[in-house]
This record gives C-alpha cells, structure tokens and sequence, in this order.
C-alpha cells in the first residue's frame, strides 16, 4: 500500500529555494569581473550572440547580426525575443547579463516548483524533496542560467507537459492539455519539435475512439501550423528553412555520431546524471509492470529513448556539462520517483513520510544526505571554470577596451572567432564570422577535423574576399612556429575529437602571414589571449593603433 501526504510541505520547498538560489548568486559572483574601472556582468561568448541579435532587434528593428545581413545564426527565437525584453532596461553594455541572468533565476526556481509539486501530489512530500533536493543542486541547471542560455526556459515549459503525462495520470485529455506547453518550448529552441511529434501521436492514439477525437485532430493540426509558420517565417525573413547553425553543425561531414555517444557518456558520469538514470529505468520498469500504466510508461519510455538518440545523433554538444541533457531531466526525475518508490515497497522499507523516530530510518536519512552532498562535490569538481570569472571572457572585454579607446570609423570590419560579446559591447563596427555561425557560405563548405561548430573555416574567402580591417583571433601565438602548427594540422585526425585547429590553421594561411601577422597591436590582456591584428593598409592608415597600457583585472 501507497501512503502519501499529498499536501504540500513549503518548509522544504522553501529551503531547496535558499540553497539554489545561494549557488546561483554565488555563480553569478564568480563570473562577474572588474576591468577598466569598469564591472562587467556579462553571459557565455553563444549567449552574447544572442544578445547581440536582440540588441539589433531593439535599435534597429532588425533580428539580425550584422545590420543588413539576413542569416539565422541562432536557434533560440523565443529566448532571443526575451532577452529583447531585457534590452529596453536602462543598463548598461557591460552590466547586460544581469538581468537575463536574474530572468534565469525565476525559471530555475519555477521549474524546481513543478518538479516538487508534482512529485508531492504522485509520490509524497519525502520523495518529492529527495528529488527536488537533486535538482536544486544541479550544477548545469545553474551554469546554464548563470551564462544565459534557453536551457531551463525550455526545460521548464517540458516539465509541465511532462507533469500532465505521467504513467498516472495519463489520458487522451491530459496528452491534449500538454500540447501547448510544448509549443512554448518550441518557440523557445525548435528542437522541442521532436516533443510535439511524440505527443500528438499518442493523442492520436489515445483518442482515436474517443469524443475528443476532434479536439484532438485541432490541436494537432495547431501543431503542425505552428512548426510550419515559424518555418515559413524563417524561409521569408531570413531566405532559409532552418537556422544556419543546422548547416554549420550537421552538414559537410561536420558532426560524428561517435562524438555524439561519448557526450552522452560523459554528460551520464561527468554531470551527476548516472545515478538519476539508473533510478528513472527501474522506475519504468515498475510502470510497466501494471498493465494500467503500461501506456504511460511507454510514452515516457519513447520520449527519453528519441532525444537520446537526438543527443548522439547531433553528434553531442561542443561545451561541456550536459546542456543536450536538459529537456529530459523532468523525464527522468518523475521516472526516478517511481524507481525509489518500487525500491521501498520491495524491500519494505519505513514510509518515507512518517517522522523519522528510528535508527533504520535515521540511517537511511543520513546516508541520503552524504549521497546528495558527495554528488554536489563530485559535479562541483567537475566544473572548475566555475571559480572564478572565464578567462576568455575577461580578454575579450580587455580587447573591446581597447579598440574602443581607438575611435576607429563607423564599419570598420572586425574578424572575430567568438562572435558575441565583442560585436554586442563595440555595436559599431562590422563583423566577420570566421566560424561560420553567422556565415551562410562558412557554415555550408566542408568540415575540417575537430570539435563540432568549430570545425568550419575558409580563410581564402574570409581573408581573401572579405578583406577584415582586423582579426581578433582567441590563443596566444607565443613561442608557435609554423612548423608546429603545420604538424598540428597535418595529424588532426590523431588528435581528440573535441581538439580545435582553426588557432594553428589562421597562423600559417598564407593570407594571414602575407597581410596581417606582421601588424600585430599592443593590447596586453590579463590573461594574455586573444591576439590581435590588423590588416596593412588598414595599419599604415591608422595612426591611433599605438600601444596601449597593460589591462589590470582588478577581481
């Protein structure tokens, strides 16, 4: 027999709130940095490039990177129309991420609230904080905020679908009822696409003799106009069907599908997933072993086997830390529910939800504690640029200091390998993307060896044909002679898959030796990265480009 205490306990809800949000103002802390005089309070290099579209969108009426250039280098519209939203705050360029990451902060701890909500009402309150105790201290639910990213935004919108399907309380309603919060997360990142097919299949299913068949029929066919009008609407604005990062990441032999399973691997060790994981398919298991909630089980069965194979089909993430893995946490923490409650009723274990008053219950409570605090620990020590704030981050602010004090016309052309936080803090200027994530051509030519999303370049034509005035490049070229770089590139395909050789490939292209490598500006950045170079008559023309004091990081 089942007892649950289905009222909600605010108490340790409350309490879960208090520690996430600790470690999220504490995160938020550590990436933030004094430079300049100047406190910056900015988002991952990706993220910036989204704010960089919301802040075009804002000033100048168009969703785009460059002013006049119609490429689709995002894949978050929705969350790029709300960090729109943050744009019309009266904050400054170097404070902007503050309040996508405070709008971060609510969705984490909305999602929290629903994980919790819906495991009290299904499982009871002990259960229910156990998991939500997990989530709170989820390091990717917190990195992924604190730098900016849809992730949560989407999550959340998945969780509460997630929470109207579950193996209990399934019906051909309830799988009517979750449609539209999958769309929201559509809109958000489009990839939640695969979420809405699931679904409506199985209302389809489930009502195909019921009298919601025609609701039925009308939300789907709601889905279909919405996925095709956004479509549509891309084909049109952008003259595209899909974003350019599609093309970038999974054309021209750029993705590895044996990439994609060792992500998946690593995000399972690595992040403190496994253990979650493994609970979620006992967890099914115990579902389908009730003929009742056989269908339930199934479909949530479906929905973490598809986005699995989603994850190692994409050929996994280029960052590290689980970011693919979140639309199914809601997923596999309800699954995990089931999987702790099958353990408890088979080895008949005290009801979770009586006080503790002996010493089996006390030492289970204990041993759940050390587990919970060991799995922080372990995800922590997994997460060293954490402390303290990026250190590519720093430089690149370092460098837009720089190039800013050199009142440089309006257009002239910027080179850039990071494409957002340098072309939203110098708005001015004119970009190349030497990656291709807001390059057509680029993100269409054949990949190179490497890490996916960085393994696309063609310096003849970003150098040759485009001509930049300069090239922010990301390393640190001391002590590089060519004939290493030229070794480098020669064995690229003995090297670590998520390896990066478009640093060596710049350095010795004969366009680079012949115009830029000589015209190398003065900027000293604190952690000496982000070279910087000029173009010859772009050099000889500018007299302003002068040796500028060391920048002293003062945080």
């Amino acid at each position: 027999m089942r007892l649950k205490n289905t009222k909600i306990k605010t108490l340790p809800l409350t309490g879960i709130f208090i520690l996430h949000t600790a470690i999220y103002i504490w995160a938020v802390w550590q990436q933030s940095f004094i430079i300049g005089g100047k406190l910056y309070i900015l988002l991952a290099d990706d993220a910036m490039i989204s704010l960089k579209y919301a802040q075009n969108l804002i000033h100048h009426g168009q969703l785009v990177w460059n002013l006049g250039e119609k490429v689709m280098g995002i894949t978050n519209p929705g969350w790029t129309l709300i960090m729109a939203g943050t744009m019309l705050l009266p904050i400054p360029r170097n404070l902007a991420g503050l309040p996508v990451a405070a709008l971060g902060l609510i969705i984490n701890l909305a999602l929290i609230y629903i994980i919790y909500q819906t495991l009290t009402k299904s499982y009871g309150n002990s259960i229910a904080f156990l998991l939500s105790l997990w989530l709170g201290v989820y390091m990717p639910l917190v990195f992924w905020s604190v730098h900016g990213f849809e992730t949560a935004a989407q999550t959340l919108f998945i969780a509460a679908a997630t929470a109207k399907i579950l193996p209990q309380k399934l019906s051909g309603g309830k799988a009517i009822a979750a449609l539209p919060y999958l769309w929201a997360a559509y809109i958000i990142r489009p990839d939640a696409a695969l979420f809405i097919a699931l679904l409506s299949v199985a209302a389809i299913i489930l009502n195909r003799n019921s009298p919601l068949r025609k609701k039925t029929i009308l939300f789907v066919c709601l889905s279909g106009a919405i996925i095709l009008g956004t479509l549509i609407a891309q084909k049109l604005y952008y003259g595209d069907w899909l974003p350019n990062t599609y093309y970038l990441k999974s054309t021209g032999g750029a993705k590895s599908i044996a990439g994609g399973v060792v992500y998946f691997a690593k995000s399972l060790w690595s992040d403190g997933i496994l253990p979650i994981f493994a609970l979620a398919m006992l967890g099914i298991y115990s579902w389908f072993r009730r003929k009742n909630l056989r269908a339930g089980a199934l479909l949530t069965a479906a929905l973490i086997a598809i986005w699995s194979a989603y994850i190692m089909w994409t050929g996994g993430d280029c960052f590290p830390h689980a970011r693919f893995f979140m639309p199914i946490i809601p997923a596999l923490v309800f699954a995990a529910a089931e999987g702790i409650e099958f353990i408890l009723i088979t080895h008949k274990n005290p009801v979770l939800d009586t006080p503790i008053r002996s010493a089996k219950q006390m030492l289970f409570a204990c041993a759940v504690g050390i587990f919970f605090g060991l799995l922080m620990l372990w995800q922590i020590a997994n997460y060293p640029d954490f402390f303290g704030p990026d250190k590519n981050r720093v430089d690149r602010v370092a460098v837009a200091q720089y190039l800013e004090k050199l009142s440089l016309p309006p257009g002239t052309k910027i080179a850039v390998f990071e494409a957002g936080t340098i072309p939203f803090l110098l708005p001015d200027f004119r970009y190349i993307d030497l990656l291709g994530k807001n390059d057509r051509h680029i993100a269409r030519t054949r990949a190179h060896p490497g890490l996916i999303g960085h393994n696309k370049w063609d310096f003849d034509y970003s150098l040759g044909k485009l001509k930049p005035d300069i090239i922010c490049a990301r390393d640190n070229y001391e002590n590089f002679p060519d004939s290493v770089a030229a070794l480098i590139l020669a064995n690229a395909e003995k090297f670590p898959k998520n390896s990066v050789f478009f640093p060596s490939a710049l350095w010795i292209h004969p366009e680079f030796v012949r115009h830029y490598r000589k015209n190398r500006l003065p900027i000293k950045t604190p952690f000496d990265t982000h070279w910087t170079f000029a173009r010859d008559e772009f050099f000889r023309r500018h007299r302003t480009l002068k040796a500028q004091p060391p920048f002293l990081l003062d945080k």
